[in-house]
């Protein structure tokens, strides 16, 4: 034994303290453990039979006979050796004492503790095709585990008795391949040697261990099994982790998310390491950046105490996550140059020192209270540069690298009040410079630019060129103040979503007089969608998360126009005067005259939204680019119950805002006097190339080496259905973000919409309380009459991850008819498991079985599966 075993022996009987007395035994912590005993009751429980716990593998159906060699057993789990011998007859009456007989007269040394009382098991002895006993037994028993009480009695592994047990002694055997149960099961700690299993076989094939929702103080005493890769201690009590370099020397991404550790001093990391996670833990004080396994990749530090970093980081590392800690200055000598992501955020930096390096493509460091710009090395790389809410002053000629794609300013004043957007980076796709003080824009807007943000500006009289209109109108993500001053010749006004602008060249050469301000028609903040070519992302704690903040919203009321008041192009949706469908000011900034909208043709009818109504999509023309407008029909009489869970549709997509959602662009109202009723639509983005369920049903029409979508795409013109997947996990995240998390209920291929240029974009959202998800997406809680929850849509996902591998719902084909509520039954009892194609990597059918666990609590958040698809895409891009 080695001396670390030995002394890990020493703590577990430490830890069980059993006393052995008069065939007495007791437990400080009951155990989970696969050590549950070795006596089996065969014959309808006529005979008492000791086996062989260590000789124990997995039940294969045909192996075994019944004593005619006629019939095969089937039902059974487990086949272990024993000895016909040591059996002895039992009864009804005399079964009890019989089987304690016969299991104190055979301890075994693999026993959970001594004097232990064995689980009671029921099985067959197995015979083979001739009817002679093959020397085997076999068991009924469905769980390899069990949990032995403080009392020393075992007790069957159920959903009743799993959340009982205190301490994990030991994992499943080798070669048995279901999930060892190990998440939020109220865990206090782990045996000492996990490397080996029940029988001390050693265990090589346990790579992940997950270990997330339990109370674990320490893992320090705990040797994991050799192999062991990844590890997640995330969201327990964990203050001490110990040397994982002795215990878990195979060891290349922890996950120690949400825990207590205060230092990272003394932690001794393997030296092949790639990943470490401490989000939200007490770090603080100095931490030493030399100090870190040099074969580091990613590091996340974020929300922490941490003070001071010093000295260099290891050399690989490509991110580094230092985000919402007590940094008051940061030395950018000390990050090599292959970092490429640098999140200093939510720190009190006033002083960034040194050069940015010349690789770094994302740098974050807003909220801090920097005092100047910081340098920028000639050549750069840099994409993303967040540097809002700082002080130090800036204007348009300020040094930004030429590199830059996306640029937030916003918060950190102007010098002069002044902004020319023709001195920008021309490459800049982003621009957000959001309450900077600006008073006035000059300049043409660079060509690439697609999202601009001028809104809490108090900006003036604003003048563009003809070029700048354009672009302006046509730009997919525009927010613009109110403004409280405008001058410009009638001929030259022009409207963009009703911010006026003056366009120099239409300006006729006259004495027209100076156009009055109106707050009637100008007092709007237009609301906007997030670009495709946007995507702010904050990496925290191993895990990867998007959170968007909406915008103050101006609620000032407009005028109404007397060209809204004919709507008769629609039905819509009769609200009546109800107060309950009232939407009051609260929508007024995001009101499309009907007179700006040109309906080209209906896109679909989606029958059934509500008894009596119909959803209706149309194709429609908004400046100058396709949009889609989504009405409620109704037939008859009111219908308020499908007016209400409409109207509380439109204020729920109205607060959305992702590059991964169908972005929302405003509504359309109006009255008709005559009828007392108001119509409602909504407005949308086009989505180009329709949903995602109509081209897997064109890809099965194709061989599978040409099909558009692939896991590995080889050619430019294939689409990666990894890519698609990560898209989607990152709209779930930033849904399940909000508090309380927004939940889809609608995930499938046909609510995911695909752009011109194939991104992903979630759509289908089920707002509506009385609304019932398809049996075929829900999970089983559901199914048993739950509410739907964010691990429903974790559940979901799972099923469009199968979905996209097979072209088709798993659970449906044609050898496979069974419709919805035969399906929905073995859900319910946990008898259908997922099966992947060929070409399906490991890796996604991990997480999709993850996300398709029956059990709720041990689906993945939506963080780490988006994390985990997230790094799937970047290692294949590789």
């Amino acid at each position: 034994m080695l001396p670390l075993a030995r002394a890990a022996a020493v703590v577990v009987w430490a830890l069980c303290t059993c006393i052995r007395a008069a065939d007495e035994c007791s437990l400080p912590k009951s155990l989970l453990t696969v050590k549950c005993g070795h006596v089996v009751a065969v014959d309808s429980k006529t005979k008492i039979c000791p086996f062989d716990p260590a000789s124990c593998s997995v039940f294969v159906p045909g192996d075994c006979f019944d004593a005619t060699g006629a019939n095969q057993l089937a039902g059974f789990t487990l086949k272990c050796s024993y000895a016909s011998s040591k059996c002895s007859s039992a009864n009804e009456t005399t079964f009890r004492s019989v089987f304690d007989t016969v299991d104190a007269a055979n301890p075994s040394p693999f026993d959970a503790v001594p004097n232990a009382k064995s689980l009671t098991e029921l099985g067959a002895v197995c015979f083979d095709r001739r009817g002679k006993d093959t020397g085997s037994v076999v068991l009924l028993r469905a769980e390899r585990f069990c949990v032995v009480d403080t009392n020393c009695q075992p007790q069957p592994y159920t959903s009743e008795s799993k959340g009982t047990a205190q301490v994990l002694l030991d994992l499943k055997r080798a070669g048995e391949n279901s999930a060892s149960p190990a998440i939020n099961l109220n865990l206090e700690a782990l045996g000492p040697d996990l490397s080996v299993d029940g029988f001390n076989q050693t265990l090589t094939n346990v790579v992940t261990l997950d270990l997330r929702y339990n109370r674990l103080t320490s893992i320090s005493d705990t040797l994991f099994p050799t192999k062991m890769a990844f590890l997640d201690v995330s969201y327990n009590s964990i203050t001490s982790i110990g040397n994982l370099q002795r215990n878990a020397p195979s060891l290349q991404i922890v996950l120690v998310a949400n825990n207590n550790v205060n230092t990272l001093d003394g932690i001794k990391f393997p030296s092949n390491m790639t990943s470490i996670s401490f989000k939200n833990n007490s770090l603080q004080g100095t931490v030493d950046a030399s100090a870190l396994p040099s074969s580091l990749e990613t590091i996340f530090l974020t929300q922490n105490q941490i003070a001071q970093v010093i000295n260099a980081f290891p050399p690989d590392v490509s991110l580094i996550s230092l985000a919402t800690n007590k940094l008051t200055a940061f030395n950018m000598a000390s990050i090599g140059d292959k970092v490429r992501t640098l999140l200093l955020e939510e720190n009190q930096i006033q002083q960034i020192q040194g050069t940015l390096p010349a690789k770094l493509t994302y740098l974050d460091i807003s909220s801090n209270g920097i005092t100047a710009l910081p340098k920028f090395a000639p050549q750069s790389n840099y994409s993303v540069l967040n540097m809002s809410m700082n002080a130090f002053a800036w204007n348009g000629a300020s040094p930004f690298p030429a590199s830059v794609a996306a640029l937030n300013l916003s918060g950190t004043p102007i010098q002069n009040g002044e902004l020319n957007v023709s001195l920008l980076p021309p490459s800049l796709v982003a621009l957000d410079v959001s309450n900077c003080g600006i008073k006035k824009v000059t300049g043409d807007l660079p060509p690439s630019l697609r999202s601009l943000r001028l809104d809490k500006n108090d900006l003036e009289t604003w003048v563009v060129s003809s070029t700048t209109y354009k672009a302006l109108v046509a730009m997919p993500d525009l927010v613009l103040p109110a403004t409280s001053v405008f001058k410009c010749p009638e001929s030259g006004t022009k409207y963009i979503k009703h911010f006026p602008v003056c366009v120099k060249d239409l300006v006729q050469n006259t004495t027209t007089p100076d156009m009055p301000s109106s707050s009637s028609s100008t007092n709007y903040a237009t609301y906007a969608i997030v670009g495709g070519g946007v995507i702010v992302i904050v990496l925290v704690g191993g895990y990867m998360w998007y959170q968007r903040r909406r915008d103050e919203r101006s609620s000032i009321m407009s005028k109404s126009d007397p060209m809204d008041q004919d709507m008769s192009t629609f039905d819509f949706v009769h609200l009546g005067t109800s107060k309950r469908h009232d939407l009051g000011d609260e929508f007024n900034q995001f009101r499309i005259p009907m007179r700006e909208i040109n309906i080209i043709n209906p896109l679909v009818d989606q029958g059934d939204y509500l008894a009596g109504a119909r959803t209706m999509l149309y194709k429609a023309q908004f400046n100058e680019r396709l949009v889609v407008l989504k009405t409620l029909t109704t037939e008859g009489t009111e219908v308020s119950d499908a007016a209400a869970a409409f109207v509380q549709h439109i204020r729920l997509r109205s607060t959305l805002d992702h590059p991964n959602i169908v972005g929302f662009l405003g509504i359309v109202w109006g009255n008709r006097a005559k009828m007392a009723v108001t119509g409602y639509g909504l407005m949308l983005e086009f989505v180009g190339h329709g949903d995602l369920a109509r081209l897997l049903a064109f890809d099965a029409t194709k061989d599978p080496a040409d099909r558009l979508l692939q896991w590995r795409p080889l050619v430019p013109a294939n689409v990666s259905k990894l890519a698609l997947l990560q898209q989607v996990a990152s709209a779930i995240v930033y849904l399940h973000s909000f508090s309380p998390p927004v939940t889809h209920r609608n995930i499938q291929a046909k609510s995911v919409l695909l752009t011109e240029t194939w991104d992903a974009k979630l759509s289908g959202f089920e707002t509506d309380p009385s609304w019932i998800p398809s049996d075929l997406i829900s999970p089983p809680e559901v199914l048993r009459g739950e509410a739907w929850t964010e691990k429903a849509d974790i559940y979901a996902f799972g099923i469009l991850i199968c979905e996209l591998d097979l072209g088709r719902h798993p659970y449906v084909n044609d050898k496979n008819p069974a419709n919805n509520s035969q399906i929905a039954t073995l859900v319910k009892a946990d008898l259908l498991q997922p099966t992947f194609s060929v070409e399906c990597p490991l890796e996604v059918q991990d997480i999709a079985t993850k996300c398709l666990h029956f059990d709720r609590k041990s689906r993945p958040a939506g963080v780490e599966m988006e994390f985990w698809l997230r790094k799937l895409v970047r290692t294949t891009a590789v």
